[in-house]
């Protein structure tokens, strides 16, 4: 029987879920990427009735049921945000064809009539003058998604993978962790958070994959098992090659035979996941294109955007084949000296660093996509530092971009989107807001 002494804590609890999602299934179900006023709205409640569930705070088992149902009930959607899907879609069926998505590109495999591509869904890619940059972890799912025959089917089989995997992965920390305050922490502020799930299973951006591998490689190195900490970092790199950026951290905080063991390990499992890179020689086409990214691709940045306008106003020329390579270079040198000026080397101390990198990173980024900030909540659910939460819903502002109706406010709601999150990031370091909870 409900006592009143848990009354008000259920009724916020419900009525958290039911604004939640609520706005989680008109956004995946109904919401497109032109759409931009519809999108703010859904997302608006989905994060309102996320704000309640985050102060209820409920346990981890509920979180995970919450979480998961919202994650299987938008398996039906066809992914509506972005335009990726193709892409995954395409490097698929070539896998399935018998030929590495690394070693050719989408215009010269459509030249060469290979089986089950066309121009249909050429015209849909994003990049069809590119070689994939998507490693082998991720391409294994789309190949197996590739089989359903359709882009249907190939979205509702990648869905049900992803949500299989991150299930998996909360389902064991729970298990291992027991249903203590970080694994209550993780599963509220970040497998309820609505871009997490609207990004990452609902519009099949792999951050999340990822993510799942990290925190078990997380929870396996503080736990004192380095080697299975290595094994699944190795999973998590070879999904997105971001995890990379923790390395400084492993290379100061680990010491003699215990460095060289983690290391050893994530050497032979890594190069054993890339081998079908370097073997069809698609070493060079995955890091043109990556290098790419630093000196081409822009979009909803901050620090960069800065720069860029006063190169131009300089010089009369867009300099981002100097600036990205550069702003990179800062971002590997503020990564090398926090991992190295680390004054503990516990599970705050490393939550501390990373959140301080990774944040660093975006900031300075040529190129800062919604799911992006995926990773930055997942290690935020490790601190006391709610920034990355904000940073999670104005990251939909980019949305902005793609609706002709709205394309010409899009600086205003660029500078809304950063403003907002670096003043509240200001707030909480001037406030000491960077330790995490214990565990």
């Amino acid at each position: 029987m409900l006592s009143k002494a848990n009354f008000p804590k259920r009724a916020v609890l419900a009525t958290g879920a039911c604004l939640w999602l609520a706005g989680i299934w008109l956004a995946g179900y109904v919401a497109t990427q032109k759409d931009f006023s519809f999108i703010i709205l859904t997302v608006s409640v989905a994060f309102g009735g996320y704000a309640l569930l985050v102060f209820v705070s409920p346990a981890s088992g509920w979180s995970f049921a919450l979480g998961l149902l919202a994650r299987i009930t938008l398996i039906p959607a066809f992914p509506m945000l972005s335009d990726d899907i193709y892409r995954f879609y395409w490097d698929g069926q070539l896998a399935l064809a018998g030929i590495s998505p690394y070693s050719i590109l989408p215009e010269d495999a459509l030249r060469s009539g290979v089986s089950g591509v066309d121009y249909t869904l050429f015209s849909k890619l994003n990049s069809p003058s590119y070689y994939t940059v998507y490693p082998p972890v991720a391409q294994l799912y789309y190949v197996i998604a590739a089989g359903a025959g359709s882009i249907y089917g190939f979205a509702i089989w990648m869905k049900a993978a992803i949500v299989l995997t991150e299930g998996l992965a909360f389902g064991l920390l729970i298990r291992l962790a027991g249903n203590n305050r970080a694994t209550t922490q993780y599963g509220v502020l970040y497998f309820l958070n609505p871009l997490v799930i609207l990004e990452g299973s609902g519009n099949l951006h792999f951050e999340v994959v990822m993510v799942a591998f990290m925190a078990l490689a997380l929870h396996y190195y503080f736990d004192g098992s380095q080697k299975k900490s290595a094994a699944y970092l190795s999973v998590g790199i070879g999904t997105k090659l971001l995890p990379v950026m923790l390395m400084p951290w492993f290379l100061f905080s680990l010491i003699g035979r215990q460095r060289a063991m983690f290391f050893l390990v994530m050497a032979i499992i890594t190069t054993a996941i890339f081998w079908p890179v370097w073997s069809h020689g698609g070493i060079s086409g995955m890091l043109h294109s990556t290098d790419l990214y630093f000196r081409k691709f822009e979009f909803n940045a901050s620090v960069y955007f800065l720069l860029r306008e006063a190169g131009l106003r300089l010089t009369g020329y867009n300099l981002i084949a100097w600036i990205g390579p550069i702003l990179a270079s800062a971002v590997l040198l503020t990564n090398l000296r926090a991992a190295a000026s680390a004054q503990g080397r516990d599970r705050q101390d490393f939550f501390k660093y990373a959140l301080l990198s990774w944040t660093v990173y975006l900031m300075l980024a040529t190129t800062v996509h919604p799911w992006y900030v995926i990773p930055l909540v997942f290690l935020a659910s490790g601190t006391s530092c709610r920034f990355p939460v904000l940073w999670s819903f104005t990251a939909f502002f980019s949305y902005v971009h793609y609706d002709p109706l709205w394309a010409s406010y899009e600086l205003w709601w660029l500078l809304l989107e950063y403003v907002s999150v670096t003043g509240l990031m200001a707030y909480e370091l001037r406030i000491g807001g960077q330790t995490i909870h214990p565990g």
